[in-house]
C-alpha cells in the first residue's frame, strides 16, 4: 500500500491512537492496517476501505452486560482506574482524550489552565511559573526567616547546627556551615549575634579596660570571680557586660597591675 493511499484513507493516525473503547474493545484501525500489511492482502485503497468498514461494524456492536458493568465501574470509581498500577501512561492519555474537549493556557503571574470538559463543565487550574536557575538555587525564604529569628541568641555555628539537625539544606542542597550562614546574613542584611550583643551595650575588652581603667590582669580577675558577664561571639572572641560602677569586684580589679597579656582565646 502506498503512502498516498493512507493519506486518502478516511482514518488518520491520530484517530487510530485515541479512538475506541478504553477497557477492552476490538482492535483499532491502525492495528487492522498493520495486520493487513503483514499478511500481504492489503494492496490498494479498496482494502483499506474494507478495513474501515470492519472497524465501524465492530465499534457499533452493542456492549454485553459484563462490558456495561465495567463501564459503570469506571464512571463510579474513576480515580481507582486512573491510579491502578496496570493503567499505562498511554491509557491515561486516552482517558483524558475522552474526557477533555480542549485546554486554554495563559501565562501571567502564574500559568492558568482553563479546562473545557466534554460534559460541558469548566475548570480552572493555576500552576506556579517554573523557577529560573537563580531562583532554583536560592535559599528558601522559610530558612532565611529561621536564621533571622535565631541570630538574637545564637552564633552562626549554632544556627548551622540547628538547621542541620532538622534535616534542612541550602538552595543548592548542601548542609549548612558557619560560613554559609554568615554569607546568607550578608546577602539578606540580617544582623548577627555580635550585632545584637553590641546593640544591647556589651563591650569589647579594649573598650572595657579603657572605660573602667582596668588592666588585662584586672579583667581576668573579674572573669574568674564571675563578677562580669562574658559572652562568646561568632568570631570566637568575647564581649563583656559593663560591671556596676563602685562595686567591690571592680575596685579590686582596678588595683591589679599590668602583669600579663590577655590570652588570644579570651580577647
Amino acid at each position: 500500500m502506498e503512502a498516498a493511499d493512507f493519506e486518502e484513507a478516511p482514518f488518520q493516525p491520530a484517530d487510530w491512537i485515541f479512538h475506541g473503547t478504553l477497557l477492552v474493545g476490538p482492535p483499532r484501525p491502525a492495528e487492522l492496517y498493520a495486520e493487513a500489511v503483514v499478511d500481504g492482502y492489503v494492496g490498494d485503497l479498496a482494502a483499506a476501505e474494507e478495513t474501515d468498514t470492519r472497524w465501524k461494524q465492530q465499534e457499533a456492536a452493542p456492549l454485553d452486560s459484563s462490558m456495561q458493568q465495567r463501564v459503570v465501574y469506571l464512571i463510579r470509581d474513576f480515580p481507582a482506574a486512573w491510579n491502578h498500577p496496570k493503567t499505562s501512561r498511554r491509557e491515561t492519555r486516552r482517558m483524558l482524550q475522552l474526557l477533555i474537549q480542549d485546554v486554554t493556557v495563559t501565562r501571567d503571574d502564574d500559568i492558568m489552565l482553563q479546562i473545557n470538559w466534554k460534559g460541558g463543565a469548566l475548570a480552572e487550574l493555576h500552576v506556579p511559573l517554573p523557577k529560573n536557575t537563580y531562583e532554583a538555587r536560592r535559599t528558601p525564604q522559610d530558612i532565611v526567616d529561621t536564621i533571622a529569628g535565631l541570630t538574637a541568641h545564637h552564633t552562626d555555628q549554632q544556627i548551622a547546627d540547628t538547621l542541620n539537625s532538622q534535616g534542612r539544606v541550602s538552595g543548592t542542597g548542601l548542609r549548612f556551615t558557619r560560613q554559609r550562614i554568615r554569607k546568607i546574613r550578608a546577602e539578606k542584611n540580617i544582623p548577627g549575634y555580635t550585632d545584637h550583643l553590641r546593640n544591647a551595650g556589651m563591650l569589647t575588652f579594649q573598650e572595657l579596660m579603657a572605660r573602667f581603667g582596668i588592666t588585662v590582669a584586672g579583667l581576668i580577675r573579674l572573669r574568674k570571680s564571675g563578677a562580669i558577664r562574658t559572652v562568646r561571639t561568632n568570631q570566637r572572641k568575647y564581649l563583656y557586660e559593663p560591671p556596676e560602677r563602685g562595686s567591690a569586684p571592680l575596685a579590686e580589679a582596678q588595683k591589679c597591675p599590668e602583669t600579663r597579656a590577655l590570652p588570644a582565646a579570651q580577647s
